[in-house]
């Protein structure tokens, strides 16, 4: 899948979610990673569920919706990634 054939797991990445439950008092809150690799897993294991929808990982190139960062971390790249940096 596309998705997963060029996102830099390696490569710096940015994060940005929306806050908030209307579009009137929503904010964007942006964290910026060395990484892609921390940034997934951080989307995936540090923010509620529910944010999920409404984040976007920007990479040099890409920006990746909800589904598509669900993706990557299920990847087998993301699997491989983190087990190598485990060494």
């Amino acid at each position: 899948m596309k998705v997963m054939e060029h996102f830099d797991y390696d490569g710096p990445a940015e994060v940005y979610t929306q806050t908030g439950r209307s579009a009137r008092n929503s904010k964007v809150e942006y964290r910026r990673f060395d990484t892609g690799r921390e940034a997934v897993r951080h989307v995936m294991e540090a923010l509620a569920p529910d944010k999920l929808k409404s984040t976007v990982i920007e990479t040099e190139d890409e920006r990746y919706d909800g589904e598509a960062i669900r993706l990557l971390y299920g990847a087998a790249g993301f699997a491989r990634s983190t087990s190598t940096s485990a060494v």
